[in-house]
């Protein structure tokens, strides 16, 4: 068998094992999610412990079941990335589900994504409806995508202020740009509440929508009925009259709030990464996925 057969029959294996873990049962995801997320991509693991602190209403048996829920969803995720990797589109246009149109913005706005749930699809979702968004990324490589505006994590403040004035044009020109809620926007911050905990929440997205007098738009992605659903939600009541001082904490708390009744009510969604944020941790984490 040459080398050029063999490569083929691998990837076709890799494909056909993508799409079985991706469309699998959730009972038998629960099962294997951990030992696989393991091997491929340890730091999405959750620690035990730490659901205890978000969710002590829940028994040890409720908080093990929702650990392996998650470990289900996230092993989902990462069968779900790799075929953007692979640039497996028409896979992708059968697995997304968009939903909530009717709160699209006439003209600029933020649409707020998280790196939880499907959050790197969410464009993609979108764009299949006709709507493209420009996105600020800070993912690796991203810059080579169309619409895409790219500040590195590493980089210095006049980078991040070209990227943010970038940002403002395209807001103030009527266009929607996805920001990441999570992203690494600077070293501002506000400290917030959600799930009784006080993490640190970034401003840049409230910044922006004040100086560019637009709407956060919250936008999520979570997995049901072998479906990504993305959905985009109605805009965030926000007080745009007053002074930026006065506007960011208040936003950043509207954002945290939001961001707290979709925890309720899917906590599945979460990640290492976002438990370990809710619970004190400052660092990036590498939470970006591939775009």
């Amino acid at each position: 068998m040459t080398s050029g057969l063999v490569s083929q029959v691998r990837g076709r294996a890799s494909a056909v094992v993508r799409h079985a873990l991706l469309h699998g049962p959730e009972p038998v995801l629960a099962v294997v999610g951990e030992p696989l997320l393991r091997r491929y991509s340890p730091r999405w693991l959750v620690a035990p412990g730490h659901l205890e602190r978000l969710f002590p209403a829940l028994d040890r048996h409720e908080r093990e079941a929702l650990r392996r829920r998650i470990h289900a969803r996230a092993l989902r995720k990462l069968m779900a990335y790799s075929l953007v990797r692979h640039r497996e589109w028409r896979a992708l246009e059968g697995l997304l589900e968009v939903s909530g149109l009717e709160h699209r913005p006439s003209g600029g706005a933020i649409l707020l994504s998280w790196h939880l749930g499907f959050g790197a699809l969410i464009k993609h979702a979108l764009g299949a409806r006709g709507w493209r968004p420009s996105v600020l990324s800070a993912v690796q490589g991203a810059a080579a995508y169309p619409d895409t505006i790219y500040v590195g994590q590493d980089s210095d403040v006049r980078a991040r202020a070209s990227a943010g004035l970038v940002v403002l044009k395209a807001l103030r020109a009527g266009r929607a740009v996805l920001v990441a809620g999570d992203g690494p926007m600077g070293a501002g911050h506000e400290v917030v509440s959600a799930l009784g905990q006080t993490p640190r929440m970034r401003v840049g997205a409230a910044t922006l929508a004040h100086m560019a007098r637009v709407p956060i738009v919250p936008v999520s992605s979570s997995w049901a009925d072998a479906r990504v659903r993305v959905r985009v939600h109605p805009a965030l009541a926000l007080p745009y009259d007053a002074a930026r001082e006065a506007f960011v904490p208040v936003a950043c708390q509207a954002i945290a709030s939001w961001l707290e009744r979709w925890l309720e009510r899917e906590p599945e969604v979460l990640s290492a990464y976002h438990i370990d944020w809710l619970l004190g941790a400052e660092t990036f984490g590498g939470i970006a996925p591939e775009p």
